[in-house]
């Protein structure tokens, strides 16, 4: 055993210096972006329903010459740049290779906030190596509409937020919440999940007023906050389609719908996965007009009737709802493949190959999710916790949690920020900071964490056999979709 312990104790300090070498991050970089190219050299840049009506929209600006944000800012915002490539530069495909080099640039920037976080090189390098080999994003830059610019801007903004925190000057002050505040406000013309963001950073101002009578601290986070809600009303004074982020106005709409209810499938799927499903969905919303007697329903109409199903469901069956939340969490880090990515690789450089496309997308992320639990360590996390700007951390995590998983429908591509931001570094850190001497010694902890092991996989057990035997059809019509050319 004292043998076995030496060898990982020299092995550990091998791969420790090859991370302090100079080389490595632009090593690092250079193969995901490279890996990036070839994955997208592989792809026939295809119409999926996830983001044809961006290149549609694109269209609509060559034909038109622009297209109003209040017909869709996610979609306006994306098309304009894919207009400017198709158009301007001559050719689509450089927007794919721009969405490679953002993806790129978000793998720098967050090696950046590691380093600022926890002020070590080596997480930070072994974050971006990590980053590089998770397949899932990096698959991603061959979509039009994804979570790469949404991962981009949030690093930024964790990058920001760090040199915030640590800033003194006046004027370093100012320009850093003006920064941060217009990164934010730009999330909003492709995702707005930080549309609450303000409410966090205002409970980080108290939090640091309370617990560590930092009243400079608090200052800059207020500021920063009042600044957000500022900019975003100007916005919306501005009719630009965005001041409804802070309108407490109900707009219900299907995001929310198919979360909290059971019409999406069997698990908070973000469409009538089932046409039973949507027959229960016509019948009770005619129901619903007739009750109310509406001849000429609207938008409006509609977002009063899912608001209500969504008020029935919850207090008539609330621990359905409570399962169902479960679900979307489990199936969030599943075993199931991201439905997206997994398209791109099968009709591309897998050609066909279910098997090879679900291992190489899944078996990077199903290690990092292993690890973690295997690594996780409450002291580091303790000392950690130490550095008040680790608590912020933590909060980001957690509003990320809550508003890509809770609060609206289920969808495997939303973890890939949380992994990205979240997850792999704090992985890295407990694998820089790993005692195998320690980690052997406290037993009753290694059982616990294996006893979580066993239970992530018995999870998953279920999930792939659910995939591959009650629900083949289901999800190997994908399969035979692409082997028919269906999917171009």
């Amino acid at each position: 055993m004292m043998i076995f312990q030496k060898n990982i104790d020299r092995n550990i300090r091998r791969v420790q210096n090859i991370l302090q070498s100079k080389f490595i991050l632009p090593a690092i970089l250079a193969g995901n972006f490279l890996l990036r190219l070839v994955i997208l050299g592989f792809t026939n840049l295809y119409y999926f329903n996830d983001y044809k009506a961006g290149l549609e929209a694109i269209e609509i600006i060559r034909d038109t010459g622009y297209h109003p944000l209040r017909i869709g800012r996610f979609l306006a915002m994306n098309a304009h740049i894919g207009f400017f490539f198709k158009y301007i530069l001559g050719n689509i495909t450089w927007y794919f290779v721009f969405n490679c080099l953002l993806a790129t640039l978000s793998i720098f920037l967050i090696y950046l906030f590691v380093k600022e976080l926890w002020g070590d090189k080596k997480t930070a390098v072994l974050t971006a190596l990590m980053l590089s080999l998770y397949s899932e994003f990096s698959a991603l830059s061959a979509l039009f509409y994804t979570q790469v610019i949404e991962i981009c801007l949030f690093s930024l903004m964790l990058l920001l937020l760090t040199k915030l925190y640590k800033a003194h000057k006046i004027s370093h002050i100012i320009f850093l919440i003006v920064c941060i505040s217009m990164t934010v406000n730009l999330s909003f013309f492709f995702k707005s999940t930080l549309k609450y963001l303000w409410i966090a950073l205002l409970l980080f101002s108290i939090f640091q007023i309370f617990l560590n009578k930092n009243y400079l601290g608090a200052l800059k986070f207020s500021l920063l906050s009042i600044t957000i809600i500022a900019v975003t009303l100007l916005m919306a004074h501005a009719h630009t389609d965005v001041g409804y982020m802070l309108s407490s106005e109900d707009k219900t709409n299907h995001f929310i719908f198919f979360g909290h209810t059971m019409y999406g499938g069997d698990g908070g799927e973000g469409s009538f996965v089932y046409p039973e499903n949507e027959k229960l969905y016509l019948k009770k919303y005619q129901e619903f007009l007739e009750r109310h007697g509406i001849d000429n329903p609207s938008l409006q109409t509609m977002n009063d009737f899912q608001a209500e199903e969504i008020k029935k469901f919850m207090l008539n069956h609330p621990l359905q709802w409570i399962r169902l939340q479960y679900i979307k969490f489990a199936r969030t880090f599943g075993i199931i493949p991201e439905g997206n990515t997994f398209k791109i690789l099968i009709t591309g450089i897998f050609r066909g190959n279910w098997v090879l496309t679900a291992l190489f997308l899944q078996l990077p992320f199903l290690s990092f999710i292993l690890l973690f639990t295997l690594l996780f360590n409450p002291g580091a996390f303790s000392h950690s916790f130490n550095r008040t700007f680790f608590f912020l951390y933590i909060m980001l995590c957690l509003y990320w949690l809550a508003g890509t998983v809770f609060y609206g429908c289920s969808q495997e591509r939303y973890r890939m920020p949380i992994m990205a931001c979240f997850i792999i570094p704090c992985l890295a850190y407990f694998m820089v900071h790993f005692k195998p001497r320690a980690f052997l010694k406290n037993r009753k902890i290694l059982l616990i964490k294996i006893f979580f092991v066993v239970l992530i996989t018995g999870i998953w057990a279920g999930q792939a056999y659910n995939a591959l035997v009650v629900h083949k059809d289901r999800y190997f019509g994908l399969v035979e979709k692409a082997h028919s050319g269906e999917i171009k």
